[in-house]
């Protein structure tokens, strides 16, 4: 998905509504089953929470 779109996908145990940050771009929440992912611990300025690595990213595409 190209970076124009500005949509980020998060990854959550229930379903929650999308939410529109104007400008900023979009955060759509979709149900997943966390522990079936392959999922690592990340550290950014921002905050601190768990991506896909990059093999699951792979899988998911």
């Amino acid at each position: 998905m190209p970076r124009a779109h500005a949509t980020a996908w998060v990854a959550v145990p229930v379903i929650r509504r999308p939410v529109d940050g104007g400008v900023y771009g979009r955060v759509v929440f979709v149900s997943r089953d966390l522990d079936r992912l392959d999922l690592v611990r990340a550290r950014t300025a921002i905050a601190d929470g768990h991506v896909t690595s990059i093999e699951q990213t792979i899988v998911d595409l």
